[in-house]
């Protein structure tokens, strides 16, 4: 055998062997978009069928009842959850997870559902996208524009996350000025999201949909904790009523530790939710704590190797 059959065996078998010994912890993903165009539907293809050879696909209901009734997962159980409810999931993801039967949880804001809103991270990306300015002051520090306006917008979004809710909004509004371009009422194409009716034909299909908030601030940025109690409870109700349906499963916005407190959990449990997911990093076990459960960060344009790896728990990020 030549060098790279060896390498390649060798490779195999050492994630042959994580698997088999993390068999019993449970991986959950986290997609956002599905941009096909720039990642090609082959590589999304692919990790289904990755997905399908090593894995047991469940979904997060059966997450959650094995958390609340004691009950025991297949091995190397996997659950996939698609955040923020874009478009791009009913074009170009639903396709390639039906064929390869693999159950999805969809978990999607209440107001961007309602058309009253659109996401306020998206809302930066269409300021820095759109104007012609070249540059932008953010905190006394000049941000540059006009190399790679999607890390600049990246960056503001970053520095927006980490003030109370009241003053990113106020800031959003000044950025807008400053760049010279309006924030139109309904999302533009690049960002539109997904209806009631979409979202009906999603659950009829199968598909799971849970609480994202109702209109994905930092939770633990709220100065008022009614206002919170709304963005978790109210918009638990807003999509139950949207689709006749119980919603069990809750996604922090943002969703790191510095996101959310035992306060803004407690809100959650109350809320009569079953589960909640984070955006922290890693695997899970019997003795996780189901208002905090660990996702592993995924893109269609990830390479299979990083796939694979992240995977099998062989690497975090």
């Amino acid at each position: 055998m030549n060098r790279l059959t060896r390498s390649a065996l060798y490779y195999s078998g050492l994630l042959g062997a994580a698997r088999q010994f993390r068999q019993n912890s449970l991986r959950i993903l986290l997609y956002h978009r599905f941009d096909i165009a720039a990642d090609g539907p082959s590589q999304l293809e692919w990790q289904c069928q990755h997905i399908r050879r090593h894995y047991a696909p469940i979904a997060m209901r059966e997450v959650a009842e094995s958390f609340a009734l004691g009950r025991s997962l297949p091995a190397n159980a996997i659950a996939v959850t698609v955040d923020d409810g874009h478009r791009d999931f009913l074009q170009h993801a639903l396709p390639a997870f039906s064929r390869y039967e693999i159950p999805v949880t969809l978990f999607v804001v209440s107001d961007a559902a309602d058309g009253r809103a659109w996401l306020w991270s998206d809302q930066i990306s269409h300021l820095v996208a759109q104007t012609k300015h070249h540059s932008i002051e953010i905190d006394g520090h000049a941000i540059d524009l006009k190399s790679d306006r999607r890390r600049a917008a990246n960056r503001i979004t970053e520095s927006l996350k980490r003030v109370p809710n009241h003053e990113r909004l106020r800031m959003r509004g000044e950025l807008a000025r400053k760049l010279d371009v309006e924030i139109p009422p309904k999302a533009p194409p690049d960002y539109a999201l997904l209806d009631w009716s979409d979202l009906r034909t999603l659950a009829r299909q199968g598909i799971e949909i849970g609480c994202h908030s109702k209109t994905h601030p930092i939770l633990s940025q709220m100065e008022d904790h009614h206002d919170v109690i709304a963005e978790i409870g109210g918009a638990k109700a807003r999509i139950e009523a949207g689709l006749r349906t119980p919603v069990l499963h809750f996604a922090y916005p943002n969703g790191t530790w510095n996101d959310f407190n035992p306060e803004i959990t407690a809100a959650v449990k109350s809320g009569g939710f079953l589960c909640a997911v984070t955006a922290e990093s890693g695997l899970n076990q019997k003795s996780s704590d189901p208002f905090a459960l660990l996702r592993l960060g995924m893109e269609p344009s990830f390479s299979k190797k990083r796939f694979s790896e992240l995977l099998a728990g062989v690497r975090k990020y």
